[in-house]
């Protein structure tokens, strides 16, 4: 261990370059100041694709990405067997579970090798959401009350795919919406923008409906599909968590939640009901008096933005930094709480199929 210093490290085994590209530009020799107000107030971090020499460190975050190789046998034997009194060990993911269970293991809380967890889901020990709703403290607004949300909106449904590999067939279940009402494509390969992805962003705003629907329906996994969706200025018809996740985390009243509907048919005639009644589209903007949506994780670095609340930024390693020095005592290496089990019930075991309607359903 580095005297003076907490030292982080962030551990993969990928087919992708290195993490260090992802901190900001403004990370001075891979010195976050975390300013923890103890004799260890700094943080050393560490990005690169093989570390190695895991005892130099006082925490590991092993990092569960999509484009990571699954972990052998015996590099996973290191990983449980190398662990250093007063070390923590950081389970960290912002992708969906059902894109990262097959990289490791099966484990049980008995004999995970984490401490902690690090990824967009509330009950995780350190949440880094994709985005968050938050009332407004004092009053609400009043500037735009009475602003008329349809107003210059051509186009009915957009939707711009991100990928075709996804743990149900998005494309056909799009496809066949075209059957009951007009969906247009953005992004490679369709609309004229698929080579300037600000300028799909530009079209997209001119629609009243964008389809906000993830590529597996796993417990809160609400992506940048819904955020983005906000900051466009259009309402977002949405597949992925369950209801009960986006009543409560997304703004209220501001989704169409598609399995609400019995068939394609009933969802086209209510888009159409919103579309010739202004008065009922805007009542999906009044959230906007009473609060703000927020882009959080790695949505703002999908978008250019700030990234100060991502993955891989100086604010999240001093979280979990904080959480070292609050819940470690370094002299003795006594942990408080229990390990991260991945195979727990709002993570591991939180997937379902997409849709509880056939005519969603039968695309899984």
């Amino acid at each position: 261990m580095l005297a003076g210093f907490i030292r982080i490290a962030y551990v993969e085994n990928r087919y992708r370059g290195n993490y260090g590209y992802r901190f900001q530009e403004s990370l001075d020799s891979g010195r976050c100041p975390c300013g923890l107000g103890t004799n260890r107030s700094d943080v050393i971090v560490t990005a690169e694709d093989d570390v190695t020499n895991l005892d130099d460190y006082d925490v590991l975050i092993f990092v569960q990405d999509k484009g990571q190789k699954p972990v052998t046998p015996p590099l996973w034997k290191n990983i449980v067997s190398s662990a250093k009194e007063g070390q923590r060990r950081v389970y960290a993911s912002v992708e969906s579970v059902s894109n990262v269970r097959y990289l490791i293991p099966s484990v049980s809380k008995s004999n995970s090798p984490y401490h902690w967890s690090l990824t967009y889901h509330s009950m995780s020990d350190i949440p880094v959401p994709y985005g968050r709703y938050q009332p407004f403290e004092h009053g609400t607004e009043t500037e735009n009350r009475d602003k008329n949300w349809a107003e210059g909106k051509t186009g009915l449904v957009a939707w711009m795919p991100s990928r075709k590999n996804t743990m149900w067939k998005r494309d056909e279940f799009v496809s066949s919406l075209q059957a009951y009402f007009q969906v247009d494509l953005f992004g490679t390969g369709y609309k004229t923008c698929n080579a300037d992805i600000d300028s799909c962003m530009e079209n997209i705003k001119n629609y009243k409906f964008y389809l906000a629907i993830e590529n597996s329906c796993c417990s809160e996994y609400i992506t940048d599909k819904l955020w983005k969706t906000f900051s466009w200025g259009i309402v977002p018809i949405v597949i992925g968590a369950s209801k009960e996740d986006y009543l409560r985390l997304a703004p209220p009243n501001s989704f169409i939640y598609a399995d609400d509907f019995e068939t394609p048919e009933d969802l086209g005639d209510y888009l159409r009901k919103l579309d010739n009644t202004d008065e009922f589209y805007n009542d999906y903007f009044q959230w906007r008096q009473e609060g703000e949506a927020f882009l959080d994780s790695s949505t703002r670095e999908m978008l250019g933005e700030d990234t100060d609340t991502s993955l891989y930024s100086c604010k999240t390693v001093c979280r979990v930094a904080k959480k070292f020095v609050n819940e470690t005592s370094v002299e003795t290496g006594t942990h408080t709480g229990n390990n991260f089990d991945p195979g727990t019930s709002w993570w591991g075991k939180s997937c379902k199929a997409c849709g509880s309607h056939t005519w969603i359903s039968q695309f899984n």
